[in-house]
């Protein structure tokens, strides 16, 4: 059974770019994540009526597990100069600002469109954005693009960029940003 799992799941990388191939940190956590997980909870099942300190350091690595997950996410970053290069040519790649509306309402990557993180699967499959064509997200500081990333990645997104420095690094240097005005 666990064979099986892992198996699929191999499957699953080898057919993804060859930069989360490249990535042995994303394969490690893809492949022993949902194994390990699935031991903890049931570790901690059993260990309620056990000692508090178990469950509490099991519960701790599992947050441990899903903060690592968001933080490296499963996108390849982008440059801010890449990105202002690749708005400018003829085939833009689509930019996804994950904050949240007031966030973007008072600044954003020029043409960026505003899909909270929460949603972002729903959102593009709702613009019809095909999941081979690229897409760049960011937020203000980083977490909120790598839960997007993973959840694009899961949901089969072959070209997924997180944008390097997000938000923060973009308006620090000083890129062009639009501002919506009510």
């Amino acid at each position: 059974m666990m064979w099986v799992s892992l198996n699929r799941i191999y499957i699953m990388f080898h057919l993804k770019t060859r930069e989360t191939l490249l990535n042995p940190l994303r394969c490690t956590l893809m492949i022993f994540i949902p194994y390990w997980l699935k031991r903890k909870t049931l570790s901690m099942e059993n260990s309620l009526m056990m000692s508090g300190s178990h469950s509490r350091r099991s519960i701790t690595g599992i947050f441990a597990i899903i903060i690592v997950i968001c933080a490296v996410g499963c996108a390849t970053n982008i440059t801010r100069e890449e990105l202002l290069k690749q708005l400018q040519s003829d085939a833009p790649p689509l930019v996804v600002d994950v904050r949240s509306q007031h966030e973007y309402d008072r600044d954003h990557v020029p043409g960026a469109v505003h899909i909270p993180f929460y949603s972002i699967g729903s959102g593009l499959k709702e613009l019809g954005y095909p999941k081979t064509d690229p897409v760049v997200i960011y937020c203000e500081h980083g977490p909120r693009s790598g839960i997007a990333g993973f959840s694009l990645f899961l949901s089969g997104y072959d070209n997924v960029y997180s944008l390097e420095g997000s938000m923060r690094g973009w308006r620090k240097n000083e890129f062009p940003i639009e501002i919506i005005t009510h």
